[in-house]
C-alpha cells in the first residue's frame, strides 16, 4: 500500500503547490478588485465559493494531468504489457532471472545462451537434485542466488508444487531478496515454463505484485521441447514486461 501511495506522492505534492500558489495570485487579485466587500452577503458567499470551485479543479487538472497514464489504465482495467512480444532483451539488461526447475533442459537453455548475471531457482524435492546439477555446471561463470549448502539444506524449496499459494509466496521471496541485493525489479525477469500449472501461476502472479518481468519459452513446434545445446529451439515470449516500468 505505501509503495502505491509513494508513486503518487511527487505529484500530489506538484499539484498543491500549483493549488497553493493559484490561490495566492486569486486573495491579490481578489482584494484588488474588492471581491469579497460586498454589501451583499449571498454575494459575497457565491464568489468564495466560486473561487474554492475554481481551485478544486486546478489541484485535480494537474494532478490528472501528471498521472495521466496511471489513470487511463485504471479506467481501462490491468494490461499485461508486451504479452506475446518476444524476449529480445540484451544479455547484460538480464541482472536477475527465476527460473523453475522440472526438466533440466529449460533451466540450462537459459544459463548457456542468455548468460544471466544472478540466478535463482523454483525448485522443489523432486527436482533439487536437477538445481544441484545445474549450479556445479555453471557457477564458474554464473552467480546463483543460493550456493550448494544452502539448497541442501532446502532453502526456499517449494513443498507442495501444487499449492498455488506457496508458490507464489517462495517466488516473491526470492524476487525481494534479489531487490534486497541492489538489482532494480526492471532488470529482473521470472520464468514460467517449467514446473506444475500452480507453480507456473503462482510465479506469474508474483512476477505482477513485485513489478517484474514474467516470461516463457515456447519449445520447438510441433514437439515443444527445448533443447539446451540448440538456441533455435527455444523461442522465449514476454506475458508481462515491465523493463521500462518507473
Amino acid at each position: 500500500m505505501f509503495k502505491k501511495i509513494g508513486k503518487f506522492l511527487p505529484s500530489a505534492l506538484i499539484s498543491l503547490v500549483v493549488t497553493i500558489s493559484t490561490l495566492a495570485l486569486a486573495i491579490v487579485a481578489a482584494q484588488q478588485g474588492k471581491l469579497f466587500y460586498s454589501q451583499d452577503i449571498l454575494g459575497r458567499a457565491s464568489n468564495l465559493l466560486g473561487l474554492v470551485l475554481g481551485l478544486i479543479t486546478v489541484l485535480v487538472s494537474t494532478f490528472a494531468v501528471i498521472n495521466r497514464a496511471d489513470i487511463r489504465q485504471w479506467f481501462r482495467g490491468k494490461a499485461f504489457t508486451s504479452a506475446g512480444e518476444p524476449f529480445n532483451i540484451a544479455e547484460d539488461q538480464i541482472k536477475g532471472i527465476v527460473l523453475p526447475v522440472s526438466r533440466i533442459d529449460q533451466p540450462e537453455w537459459y544459463l548457456k545462451w542468455y548468460n544471466p548475471e544472478l540466478v535463482a531457482f523454483l525448485y522443489t524435492e523432486k527436482s533439487r537434485e536437477h538445481a544441484l546439477t545445474l549450479l556445479d555446471g555453471y557457477q564458474e561463470k554464473t552467480k546463483f542466488l543460493l550456493n550448494k549448502e544452502q539448497i541442501q539444506r532446502e532453502r526456499f524449496q517449494i513443498n507442495d508444487p501444487f499449492d498455488f499459494n506457496e508458490c507464489r509466496a517462495i517466488t516473491k521471496l526470492i524476487i525481494q531478496t534479489m531487490i534486497d541485493e541492489g538489482i532494480s525489479p526492471n532488470h529482473i525477469f521470472v520464468d514460467t515454463t517449467g514446473g506444475t500449472a500452480p507453480m507456473s501461476l503462482g510465479a506469474f502472479q508474483a512476477a505482477e505484485a513485485m513489478g517484474v518481468s514474467s516470461i516463457y519459452v515456447i519449445g520447438n513446434i510441433p514437439v515443444n521441447k527445448i533443447d539446451a545445446n540448440k538456441r533455435e529451439s527455444g523461442k522465449p515470449i514476454f506475458l508481462s514486461d515491465m523493463t521500462k516500468a518507473g
